[in-house]
């Protein structure tokens, strides 16, 4: 029904608008922006509850920093998260300092450097992978179609 696929495309715009992150850009303490204004080299605050909206590198976090990737690895346990360190050092087993769009903070802060954002990002690039899919799909009904109406 078209009417209630635009009131719901309404109602996430209107969700959408009332997102904002904090970044540190152009060494100005904190700015408020929209998620969809990141740019690579953007560093955001992440805290508790956040959703991380562009892929990046933790290089500043408390030592319990923790995120939820379940929803793009389906792995429910929580994933402990260690600030990049540059140099000679070896990571250890349990240095992550990788973050994915879309994941949630569940536990601790910290800063992220962008470094991927919208079709770019892993989020984007799974996106993009499933509208080509259901256009596929799309396709392959239409197809289907014709060779029945063809007998």
């Amino acid at each position: 029904d078209y009417a209630k696929a635009s009131e719901f495309r309404d109602q996430q715009i209107k969700l959408e608008d009332g997102k904002h992150v904090t970044v540190v850009r152009g060494g100005k303490s904190s700015v408020s922006i929209h998620p969809r204004d990141l740019v690579v080299g953007d560093v955001v605050r992440l805290a508790v509850g956040d959703i991380a909206a562009a892929d990046g590198v933790v290089i500043q976090g408390s030592d319990d920093m923790k995120m939820d990737e379940s929803a793009l690895t389906g792995e429910t346990a929580l994933i402990p998260k260690t600030a990049a360190e540059g140099g000679d050092r070896e990571g250890g087993p349990g240095d992550d300092p990788f973050i994915v769009s879309g994941t949630n903070v569940i536990q601790g802060t910290g800063l992220m450097l962008v470094l991927a954002v919208g079709p770019n990002s892993i989020q984007g690039k799974i996106l993009a992978r499933i509208r080509e899919q259901e256009e596929d799909d799309s396709d392959h009904s239409a197809e289907t179609e014709e060779a029945k109406s063809a007998f």
